[in-house]
């Protein structure tokens, strides 16, 4: 039974890391590529997996699928250092790839000494976890210095705490030679993979600016704490600042962009002819705000406004009129601006109107 199903459930794994990997690669930011070599590298996996499965993988496949097991993990940290606002740059590539050149001449091995394919297989599998799980802690203790995490950002916290839980359960596994020789072990590894890119991609289905989101929340929340991030070269030299910032003003108190739920920081940019960076140095730089909460101060100035002038609509009503995606989201925003719920501000302005 597990024979007719399981290289199906693999090749689906392996058919969403092809379908993503190019439009990843596509969309031109650092954390998109980045990303999109994740989804790269659990593409190789997958296909090593599969024709395991299938009967049988030369070694030379095996050898990407040991080097794409290691890449995974460095590459979606510098992922999300590029959603926090770190500027990453091929200098921070090759600090945190360089251990591929060892990893690389440790599976080459295996080439040479077909003997000791498993021994080595069994310590590049438990290094390539352990490192894995190490990457993880580090964007657990960056999350841990923000200020008020969104919970977009908790749930994924979450989520990273059960995978460093799972992947050092698994490292010790290899180590100690129980995982590699048990023939579940494939199907659990490349259920685990299907999973989750499955799951990625009814997601994003959903939800498509998901990603964009929990970036402009991580990178409020980062500059809320005070984090330092790094120092970059201008990305304004020849635009003219003011005719940028009237075209912003525009979009947003005119045209009133901003009751778009789904507007993205890439969006934004397009509409005033920017890029995305451009756009954010732009606010940050003449604005002394970033773009998340240019856009949350424009909501709730328009809100405050509706909850005056139109008393029938109800407070979610409002909410989702001016651009929330839900009632929590519309309260945090309210609280944090205004210091009172939305339903105690219209409260006293109707008291206010009939007293004058």
């Amino acid at each position: 039974m597990m024979s007719t199903w399981l290289p199906h459930w693999l090749s689906l794994g392996l058919g969403l890391s092809l379908l993503y990997l190019l439009p990843l690669w596509w969309r031109g930011e650092i954390w998109a590529r980045l990303l999109a070599g994740c989804v790269f590298a659990l593409g190789l996996i997958q296909l090593h997996l599969l024709l395991t499965v299938r009967g049988g993988s030369p070694l030379p496949v095996l050898l990407l699928h040991e080097l794409a097991l290691y890449c995974v993990a460095p590459l979606l940290f510098l992922s999300v250092e590029s959603l926090l606002g770190v500027r990453v740059g091929p200098s921070h590539l090759l600090r945190h790839l360089a251990p591929l050149g060892g990893v690389f001449a440790l599976a080459a091995l295996q080439l040479a000494q077909p003997a000791w394919r498993l021994p080595i297989e069994k310590g590049l599998y438990a290094l390539s976890l352990t490192v894995g799980c190490g990457y993880a802690l580090l964007v657990f203790q960056r999350l841990g210095r923000l200020a008020h995490p969104a919970s977009l950002v908790k749930a994924e916290t979450a989520v990273l705490a059960v995978g460093v839980l799972l992947g050092l359960g698994a490292a010790l596994l290899v180590t100690l030679g129980v995982a590699l020789e048990n023939p579940g072990f494939p199907l659990l590894y490349g259920s685990a993979i299907t999973g989750l890119l499955a799951g990625a991609h009814l997601l994003y289905q959903r939800f498509p600016t998901l990603v964009e989101t929990v970036g402009d929340e991580l990178r409020e929340a980062a500059e809320a704490a005070g984090l330092a991030v790094d120092s970059r070269r201008s990305h304004l030299a020849g635009i003219n600042v003011a005719d940028k910032l009237a075209a912003l003003r525009q979009r947003l108190e005119i045209e009133q962009l901003f009751r778009d739920e789904e507007l993205t920081l890439a969006q934004l940019a397009t509409a005033i002819d920017l890029t995305p960076h451009q756009l954010s140095e732009l606010v940050n730089e003449h604005l002394g705000i970033n773009v998340p909460r240019l856009l949350k101060q424009h909501r709730v100035a328009e809100a405050k406004a509706l909850l005056i002038r139109k008393p029938a609509l109800s407070v979610l009503e409002v909410g989702l009129a001016v651009g929330f995606s839900s009632l929590s989201a519309f309260y945090a925003a309210f609280r944090e601006l205004e210091g009172m719920a939305p339903g105690m501000y219209r409260k006293q302005g109707l008291a206010a109107q009939k007293s004058r």
